[in-house]
């Protein structure tokens, strides 16, 4: 009895945060379509943090920090977005997706704020790991900081390989 009442509580946890998070999103794309991303993030960021600290052991509660820090990046607030993409990534090591989505927006943000080599820190982790999703999209990005520094060899290196594995 125990465990079916611990099962019950926590996949109606999930749910709920689950519709919770689905409603945020919607409502800051609806946003979107009349306001910039600083306009729409202040309107739902209550919403969103509300779904991270009420729902913080379910996976939706955890998709709400990626989600929020994409917000923040969007709206120009890179150490924002730093600060919740490095809190998702040590709450969702266990997801490769999750991991990959984190070190992926974690090397925008970088480069976004003028630190390319953190920045390639970041993408080369996806690129080196044999499973890593997003691996195309990594490839991109560091051929075109290898350009942006002058790093041709690298930067054709990085295409090359984008080429090849994807077409």
């Amino acid at each position: 009895i125990s465990v079916a009442t611990v099962q019950y509580f926590s996949k109606r946890a999930e749910d709920q945060a689950s519709f919770l998070l689905q409603e945020g999103i919607r409502k800051y794309d609806a946003l979107l379509e009349d306001k910039q991303p600083q306009e729409a993030l202040k309107l739902v960021e209550a919403d969103f943090q509300s779904i991270i600290n009420d729902y913080s052991g379910t996976i939706s509660g955890k998709f709400a920090l990626i989600q929020l820090a994409g917000m923040y990046f969007s709206a120009g607030k890179y150490d924002e977005s730093i600060a919740l993409y490095e809190k998702a990534l040590d709450s969702l090591r266990t997801s490769k997706l999750f991991e990959n989505l984190t070190q992926m927006g974690l090397g925008q943000c970088y480069e976004a704020k003028g630190d390319p080599e953190k920045a390639i820190g970041y993408f080369e982790k996806i690129v080196q790991d044999p499973n890593g999703l997003g691996k195309g999209e990594a490839l991109f990005h560091l051929g075109r900081i290898y350009g942006n520094k002058g790093d041709t060899a690298r930067q054709n290196e990085s295409y090359q390989k984008l080429v090849e594995e994807h077409g």
